[in-house]
């Protein structure tokens, strides 16, 4: 099983796992995940790493979205780059986690 789509673990909803969008009635597609991202600039926190993978965790709340954002970026991916303990989440986004 995904580990993203484990709810019993998190507590959390289907809702807040893809994200719902209240005014279209629809559930949110990674290309409207990476919209919010870039246009609400959230700030992501790292969590831990786990057997050779980087979590990172952001939220975005606006009055038609309410969602948590996971990333997991395998070590071997981070190469020279720098990942601090908080950075913005637009640049993590090819490690989003659905």
């Amino acid at each position: 099983m995904d580990r993203a789509f484990d709810y019993g673990s998190k507590g959390w909803g289907f809702e807040s796992l893809r994200g719902y969008d209240k005014t279209t009635k629809r559930m949110l597609q990674l290309n409207d995940i990476k919209k919010l991202l870039y246009k609400h600039q959230p700030t992501a926190v790292f969590e831990r790493i786990t057997m050779g993978i980087a979590y990172y965790r952001t939220h975005i709340s606006t009055q038609d979205v309410d969602l948590n954002v996971n990333f997991e970026i395998p070590v071997s991916d981070m190469g020279n780059a720098d990942f601090n303990s908080t950075m913005e989440a637009k640049y993590l986004i090819r490690w989003i986690v659905m």
